[in-house]
């Protein structure tokens, strides 16, 4: 993994919008603004602290405040941090936002050997042609400006691309910079199982976007649960981008279990769980290992038929070889062998005891016995496989 003509290319991307403002009399529960601590008049707004989940009594003024903090959502009205690509901080939560590529590195690397102990038997997630990227909003901006991703979302927080040149892929992982740890591990582990499924999802599965999302989703909510993470896990609950299959793959996961899970998602018909028939997941098949093939190599006409006489260079012919890459039976004059294998055959009338040493595509090793002779026979010529 690397942190730092294309034919294919995938994006996948993740984010999040701000709720707005609910509007509230005065009463006895609320008599002081939140963020500035003045007094209210006749009325102020509830906002919801992103962070903590606690819903905030916020007056007109601080609502008109120019910036809120990227990770709370809430107006800024003290002490601040600025990002250069117009992002804002709070002074609480710039505290524990990752800013650095060491820092963001630090939990990518955490997250990924997590990753492979928690779902070790059930998914192998790519270790080879990984690059992940940290990118600032202006960096994922740009890539919407491009023909053919004019897609916009201010509040993107990591996307994957597939790329492939000819028979080789790459997976490129972005994430935003300026997440917490919790964030940061909740986007790679979504990004990255958009890399196992780009690995192991059948080209002409028709899955729908919303399902593929909500499995991503999944796998980031159970790395979250496993940590007990409830920050974390929340922030999964809660976004409801991928219109309700999280929930559903969630339910699944609890009712089944994850390897059955991954078996619809692979080999399934459907293209999105269905609510009224959750069962769905346990009639996907997963289509049964094709044979080995077989195949036959034979010597030419003569020198199949032709039996040397005693006085003749070689009493042995190699007539045919038959068998699979991983399995292969020799005809040597009119005995079959396997490797390891010895039998008698007729020569001129006599038998001779041989041992076959060895099989290849288009030869075979013998000895001949009790004399320890050995002798390599080739095919006087070899069919297409």
């Amino acid at each position: 993994m690397h942190i730092g003509c294309f034919i294919q290319s995938t994006l996948v991307v993740l984010f999040w919008t701000f709720a707005p403002p609910s509007f509230a009399q005065t009463g006895a529960n609320a008599t002081v603004c939140d963020l500035c601590g003045k007094p209210f008049g006749q009325q102020y707004y509830l906002m919801t602290d992103k962070v903590t989940r606690v819903r905030r009594a916020v007056c007109g003024e601080c609502l008109q405040r120019p910036d809120r903090c990227f990770a709370c959502g809430l107006p800024i009205v003290n002490k601040e941090t600025d990002l250069s690509d117009g992002r804002h901080y709070c002074e609480r939560d710039s505290t524990v936002a990752l800013f650095t590529v060491n820092a963001i590195q630090k939990v990518v690397v955490e997250t990924e050997a997590r990753l492979r102990r928690q779902f070790i038997g059930v998914m192998d997630f790519p270790d080879h042609n990984l690059n992940v990227s940290v990118v600032d909003r202006v960096n994922i901006e740009a890539l919407f400006s491009r023909p053919g991703n004019d897609y916009r979302c201010p509040n993107i927080m990591g996307y994957y691309q597939a790329l492939t040149n000819r028979t080789i892929r790459s997976h490129e992982v972005y994430l935003l910079s300026g997440l917490t740890e919790s964030g940061t591990r909740g986007v790679f582990a979504h990004e990255l199982t958009h890399a196992w499924m780009a690995d192991h999802v059948p080209a002409d599965r028709q899955l729908g976007g919303d399902a593929r999302e909500g499995f991503c989703e999944l796998i980031a909510y159970l790395v979250q649960k496993d940590l007990h993470d409830e920050t974390g896990m929340h922030a999964v609950e809660v976004n409801k981008y991928t219109r309700g299959q999280f929930d559903l793959f969630r339910r699944a996961e609890k009712t089944y279990n994850l390897e059955t899970v991954i078996e619809w998602l692979c080999y399934g018909t459907e293209p999105l769980l269905d609510a009224n028939d959750l069962d769905m997941v346990r009639r996907a098949q997963k289509p049964a290992a094709p044979p080995a093939k077989l195949w036959v190599s034979y010597a030419s006409r003569r020198s199949a038929t032709e039996t040397p006489g005693k006085g003749g260079n070689n009493p042995f012919v190699l007539k045919a070889i038959v068998g699979s890459d991983k399995h292969r039976t020799a005809l040597i004059n009119d005995q079959t062998f396997a490797e390891g294998e010895s039998a008698k055959v007729k020569w001129n009338e006599e038998l001779v005891t041989i041992r076959c040493l060895k099989i290849d595509a288009d030869l075979a090793e013998i000895e001949v016995q009790p004399t320890g002779e050995k002798q390599t026979l080739h095919l006087g010529s070899k069919s297409a496989r």
